[in-house]
């Protein structure tokens, strides 16, 4: 019964380890970007390509107000 425990702690182990080895050989994380939300349609665009105007922020210029002045 002692070895049928130890065996059982012995694969549990070898499986964590192999997962945790798995999962840091993987892909690097990306780096995240700050989202806004565009004011015309509430789609979330990164900040970088997101369009800035009277302190709000819209996806694509057909979204920008007709009235820009």
């Amino acid at each position: 019964m002692v070895r049928l425990v130890i065996l059982l702690a012995l694969i549990l182990a070898a499986l964590w380890l192999w997962r945790r080895l798995r999962r840091s050989a993987g892909q690097p994380p990306r780096d995240s970007q700050p989202m806004v939300r565009c004011a015309h349609c509430a789609a979330f665009v990164p900040q970088q390509r997101a369009i800035a105007f009277q302190q709000q922020w819209y996806c694509c210029p057909e979204h920008l107000p007709q009235d820009r002045s």
